[in-house]
């Protein structure tokens, strides 16, 4: 069986060695690098299986280290490492908390409502919808249950001045999971701090007491990283 090609980034040199060791113990090849940059010129020259990426780097933030990747490679995997939870990324604040949840068919109109009721108002629910139906069906059964629905899709350009003020909640389709929605969501959201978002996921169940510690859900792994789940993960990102 062929193993995996592996790129970690992290500027924290000893944790990325350190995984970079598991890893190969387990049969993988292995490259630590330790900069945006020199992640930024790997994958540029190497097709990697999958990139462990630390989402806080001392010459670039972790969205903008994914966007440049997936430029440079496209369909490239990417497993963003972090010790913060999956809010804090999409940024929250402890004075203005960013209320995040995620939904599959057939849950999703349920979180949205959800997600109406928690903000306490009755406002219009954007849904920024991707190449999937999941979105408009769920459009469709919000205006069945009397919510006004607005859309938006993916070629459409946000305002300058961004969302109305009469949006109460946005789902944003992520297409797999949290992080792959990120870019669209940030686009969505610079004018609206603290705006409720429902991310509509392809990827693993929306199951458990917090499926935003899910890796399958946000893309994410959560440190202290999970060493025997992380070789499993890569294992299903080998090349045969």
């Amino acid at each position: 069986m062929k193993l995996a090609r592996v790129l970690v980034v992290d500027d924290d040199r000893d944790h990325a060695d350190a995984i970079a060791e598991v890893l190969q113990i387990d049969g993988h090849e292995v490259t630590p690098v330790y900069t945006g940059h020199d992640a930024l010129a790997q994958v540029a020259a190497t097709p990697f299986d999958i990139v462990l990426l630390d989402y806080k780097l001392p010459d670039m933030d972790g969205l903008e280290a994914m966007a440049r990747m997936r430029a440079a490679r496209p369909g490239v995997r990417i497993l963003v490492m972090t010790g913060f939870r999956i809010e804090h990324l999409l940024g929250s604040s402890s004075a203005t908390p960013r209320r995040v949840r995620v939904a599959r068919n057939p849950n999703g109109p349920e979180e949205v409502l959800a997600a109406l009721n928690d903000a306490g108002r009755e406002g219009v629910v954007l849904v920024a919808g991707g190449a999937h139906e999941l979105p408009e069906q769920m459009a469709q059964r919000l205006e069945r249950e009397g919510r006004r629905v607005a859309r938006l899709r993916p070629t459409d350009d946000v305002p300058g001045t961004g969302l109305p003020d009469d949006v109460d909640v946005l789902v944003v389709d992520a297409g797999g999971t949290v992080l792959d929605g990120l870019a669209r969501y940030t686009e969505l959201t610079r004018n609206r701090e603290g705006l409720p978002v429902v991310f509509l996921v392809g990827g693993g169940q929306v199951a458990g007491a917090d499926p935003l510690r899910s890796t399958a859900v946000t893309g994410c792994l959560f440190k202290p990283v999970d060493l025997g789940e992380l070789c499993a993960l890569v294992r299903r990102s080998s090349r045969g």
